[in-house]
């Protein structure tokens, strides 16, 4: 029996192995890892919150996401803007992945009308806050920003950090259209300067579309 297990054993490919005895071509990998471990949708995000999950298993647990990232890539190549190479390597990969229906259900859409409905969030971009005020250059008093509705007040989250309410909406309407629907579909409290930021966002718009149909 033992020569039996030992001629079947040498007739099996050898795999290399590291010290932990893991085969090299499953050992576990990094967050923001681009090379394949399973195949393109096995590959893992490594950016953001989801950095940790593999494309597949963001495409089943956050589809709106990732039609957003979809747009966003899109956009971004055709402009020739940089991307982040964990971006772009999502970017691509979706460009192939039939999303499921519901993911762009009730997002909004710039020149058009708000829907009461939006894609679901597990949770908000920013946690618990403090009392809204305007987020300005240190020593900077609330009269100096404005009011909230003059989109002066500075972003002080995000990849934006710093920059106007304004100047965020003009060059980013993408990001303003994912931050809103975090606000509205977040299950927990949000963060006083999100619910600021997409307070803006809403009342710019709405204020657009109303000069348009004037």
């Amino acid at each position: 029996m033992l020569g039996s297990l030992r001629a079947v054993r040498s007739s099996l490919p050898r795999a290399r192995l590291f010290s932990g005895g893991i085969p090299a071509a499953r050992a576990l990998r990094p967050p923001g890892t681009i090379t394949e471990t399973a195949g393109a949708s096995g590959r893992l995000v490594g950016f953001g919150k989801h950095s940790a999950l593999s494309y597949e298993d963001l495409v089943k647990v956050e589809p709106s996401y990732c039609s957003w990232v979809k747009t966003k890539y899109a956009k971004d190549l055709e402009a020739g803007e940089t991307m982040n190479p964990n971006f772009r390597a999502l970017g691509e990969h979706l460009q192939g992945v039939k999303l499921p229906a519901s993911a762009d259900k009730g997002r909004p859409r710039y020149g058009g009308s708000w829907s009461k409905g939006a894609p679901a969030s597990s949770k908000s971009p920013v946690g618990t806050g403090e009392n809204l005020r305007p987020q300005g250059a240190q020593g900077a008093s609330a009269n100096e920003q404005g009011q909230l509705v003059d989109g002066k007040w500075l972003v002080a989250f995000g990849k934006h950090k710093g920059l106007s309410f304004a100047e965020v909406l003009s060059k980013d309407p993408s990001y303003c259209e994912y931050m809103v629907n975090q606000v509205l579909t977040s299950d927990d409290k949000v963060n006083s300067s999100c619910a600021a930021f997409a307070a803006y966002v809403l009342y710019s718009t709405l204020k657009e579309a109303e000069k348009k149909h004037a």
